[in-house]
C-alpha cells in the first residue's frame, strides 16, 4: 500500500494514545487523514494484487535492485520513458514508448550561450526552459552523478563545474515532480497530503556505456556506430546489440543525421541511457541483463 511515512507514525500515535481503532470515523481524527486520503486507502487495499506483485519484486536479484535509485515499484505501470543526459555542452532527451518500442521524441538544448559563471537563478531559468521542451512520459530518467562530475572536469568552457551539473539536474527533479503535466500524480494530491510520488529516476553511472561497449577504462568513447546500428536496427537483418530493436519515423533518423558531430554525440547519449533504463530496469531483457552484470567465475 502506498502510505506515507508520515502517515504511519499518526497511526501509531493514535492508537498508543486511544487504542485502536473501532470506526472509519476514528480514523478521520488521525492528524493528515482526510476523507479523500480514506478512499484513495480503501481503493488500493480493493485493487490490491498481492501475490503476483510481490513475486515480481522478490525476484529481482540484488544486482537489479543496484541499477536505480530510488528502486522501481512493481506496481507502477510504464508505458513511457523519457531519459534526460546533462553533458557540459549541453542537455538531451529522448522518449521511448513501450508499443512496438518506439522513439518517438528526442532533441536537445545546447549550453553554448550561456554564460560562464551562472548563478542560482540564471540555473532555474535554464531549467525551466528544458521543463518547458521536454516531452511527457510516465518516469524521467538520469544517469549517476560520477559521470556528470568526470565530464564537467574534462570540458570547463560550457556548463563548467560540477557543482552546475547537479545543480541543474535537482532543479529539474523537483520542476518535474511538481509538474501537473510531466507529474500525472501530482494532480491527484490532496492539500493535506506532504508526499508526492515520484516519477524520476537515476541509473546507475556509465550502465549505458557499459551495455552498448561505448567504455573503454574509464573513458566513454563516441557513439555514433551504435546509434546508426540502432536506428536501422528494426531494417537490420542480424541485430548484434545486447538489447530489443527500435522502431522511429524516417523524420527522426534524418533530423539526427543532419546534426554536428557534437550533437549526434549528445543526442545518442540520452538514446543509450533510455534504452538503457527501458530494457534493464522495465523489460528486464535477459540479453541486456547479461551484458552488464559480471558472470560468476
Amino acid at each position: 500500500l502506498k502510505v506515507s511515512q508520515t502517515k504511519i507514525n499518526s497511526l501509531e500515535s493514535y492508537k498508543k494514545k486511544k487504542g485502536p481503532f473501532k470506526s472509519l470515523n476514528e480514523l478521520l481524527e488521525v492528524d493528515g487523514l482526510g476523507v479523500k486520503v480514506l478512499e484513495k486507502l480503501c481503493q488500493q487495499i480493493i485493487s490490491d494484487k498481492p501475490d503476483e506483485n510481490i513475486k515480481k519484486a522478490s525476484n529481482g536479484s540484488k544486482k537489479m535492485k543496484q541499477f536505480l535509485v530510488p528502486p522501481l515499484s512493481s506496481e507502477i505501470a510504464i508505458s513511457s520513458a523519457v531519459g534526460i543526459h546533462i553533458a557540459p555542452m549541453g542537455v538531451s532527451w529522448a522518449k521511448l514508448h513501450n508499443s512496438e518500442n518506439k522513439l518517438e521524441c528526442w532533441g536537445y538544448q545546447d549550453f553554448i550561450n550561456l554564460p560562464k559563471k551562472m548563478f542560482p537563478m540564471d540555473t532555474f531559468k535554464l531549467a525551466m526552459h528544458i521543463l518547458n521542451n521536454l516531452p511527457v512520459g510516465d518516469v524521467y530518467v538520469f544517469e549517476g552523478t560520477s559521470n556528470m562530475g568526470l565530464q564537467g572536469q574534462k570540458q570547463p568552457s560550457t556548463v563548467t563545474s560540477y557543482t552546475q551539473q547537479i545543480e541543474l539536474s535537482s532543479m529539474l527533479l523537483a520542476l518535474i515532480n511538481t509538474s501537473s503535466t510531466h507529474n500525472t500524480n501530482f494532480k491527484n494530491i490532496d492539500k493535506d497530503e506532504t508526499e508526492i510520488l515520484n516519477s524520476v529516476y537515476f541509473l546507475r553511472s556509465k550502465l549505458p556505456a557499459r551495455l552498448f561497449k561505448t567504455l573503454v577504462g574509464n573513458e566513454c568513447v563516441s557513439s555514433t556506430t551504435t546509434i546508426l546500428q540502432l536506428l536501422d536496427s528494426s531494417v537490420l537483418e542480424e541485430f548484434t546489440l545486447p538489447c530489443t530493436p527500435i522502431t522511429l519515423d524516417k523524420k527522426i533518423k534524418n533530423d539526427y543525421l543532419s546534426q554536428s558531430s557534437a550533437h549526434k554525440e549528445l543526442l545518442g547519449q540520452a538514446l543509450m541511457l533510455t534504452i538503457a533504463f527501458t530494457d534493464l530496469c522495465v523489460k528486464r531483457n535477459s540479453l541486456s541483463l547479461n551484458a552488464v552484470v559480471p558472470k560468476k567465475k
